[in-house]
Parts: C-alpha cells; structure tokens; sequence
C-alpha cells in the first residue's frame, strides 16, 4: 500500500505524461501495439511508467553533463546515478511488470524529450566552467536521488530526544 501511496506522490514530478510517449518516435514496437500496450495499463501502471520517465529524464541530463565535464558531475556522483536509475528501473518493472516490455521505448523518448538540453550541454562542453551549468547539473542529480529515497522508501531520520 505504501508503494502506490508513493507513485502517487512522486507523479508531482511528471515532466510529460503516458499520452505523449504513446506518440514516441520510438522503433520498438508499431504506434498499434504500442497504443495497445499504452491502453492495457493500470493507472498505477502509468503512474510508474511517469516516474520511471522522469528518472530516464534526469540520469541522462547528469550523463551528459558528468561527460561534458567532471566539473558539473563527479566520477562518485555519476557512480551514484548509475546505480540509483537501476535500482529505480528495478523496483519499478518488479512491482509493475506491465510496463517492462515499454522501457527502451521510454528510453528513447526520455532521450528525444531532452534532444534540446542534452545538445545544449554537449554545444558548450568545451568552454570554459559554467556556474549555471553546475547548479543545472546539481539539481538534475539531487531530483535522481529524491525519486531514487522516494522509491525505495529510505528510513528517515528518527526523533532520539
């Protein structure tokens, strides 16, 4: 019960919904056998598949700000992604199997959401540091770890006085 009391929670931070990614460009399945699969969803279904799509969001923003420069996102920090968008991946598909079979077509969809950024950061990785780009880069990270604290439901800290 506490698990879809999250989802409920974190689809606060929906960056596009399930309707546009039905519109993916994506090659893996045929727009029909997408929409079927986008119609055959629970809406907690979609709601997982909204995180999920906001996490795929945020890790590939740290990715190719940690490739532009270790400046924006450290080799810990993009150790600590790595492994948060997997363990985010898999509880997600664990908990609602419904939405595996989308996941690399999230992916790409995630990927062609971000084009602008993801080109915008690659366009001025050469250049010298960028203050903007560091605050950019460190809440992309922080947004990574609260889904990631959100999902597995990371024990918060108790009173002791």
């Amino acid at each position: 019960m506490k698990f879809v009391i999250t989802l409920v929670v974190l689809s606060v931070y929906t960056i596009t919904g399930t309707m546009a990614f039905g519109q993916s460009s994506g090659q893996h399945f045929t727009p029909e056998k997408r929409s079927e699969l986008l119609n055959s969803l629970t809406e907690y279904d979609q709601k997982a598949l909204d995180v999920l799509m906001n996490a795929y969001t945020y890790y590939q923003i740290v990715k190719a700000y940690h490739e532009a420069s270790f400046y924006y996102i450290s080799p810990k920090q993009m150790t600590i992604g790595k492994d948060n968008i997997k363990s985010i991946e898999d509880i997600l598909i664990t908990n609602y199997p419904a939405i595996k079979p989308l996941k690399d077509d999230l992916w790409l969809f995630a990927q062609h959401q971000n084009d602008t950024k993801l080109n915008e950061i690659n366009t001025y990785s050469g250049m010298d540091y960028n203050k903007e780009f560091e605050t950019d880069a460190y809440m992309a990270f922080m947004k990574l770890r609260e889904i990631y604290d959100i999902i597995i439901d990371k024990p918060s800290v108790e009173k002791d006085f």
